[in-house]
């Protein structure tokens, strides 16, 4: 299973569930909210940037892969950048646990470049 698009170059077409942070934007929201952005944030990032890959969680019922690693699994419609909420497309009606990798940058000290 994999999630996101590695030819994808532009906004048009974004992946859910492929989201960055710029930490010290506030605290308390979920991944993948709208204080997060697809791309890398263009600004200043005191504390660092965080990326967040979150996986789909709903299966086919019927296929363990498929050729391209990402159509035997859905993200639920409408979820808020991919994660999940109650209801499974009729097409990927079963539940899966759902998987999330983050991963912080941090700036090297007195230095500016995030």
């Amino acid at each position: 299973m994999v999630s996101g698009d590695a030819a994808l170059r532009g906004k048009a077409g974004t992946i859910p569930g492929i989201c960055h942070r710029c930490n010290g934007n506030g605290e308390g929201f979920a991944p993948c909210d709208n204080k997060d952005t697809s791309e890398f944030p263009a600004k200043t990032c005191p504390g660092g940037i965080r990326a967040t890959v979150i996986f789909p969680s709903c299966w086919d019922g019927k296929n363990l892969d498929s050729a391209d690693h990402k159509s035997h699994m859905s993200y639920p419609p409408g979820s808020k950048g991919g994660l999940a909420n109650s209801a499974c497309p009729a097409t990927h009606p079963i539940r899966v646990p759902q998987g999330m990798s983050h991963s912080t940058s941090s700036p090297p000290c007195g230095s500016s470049l995030y």
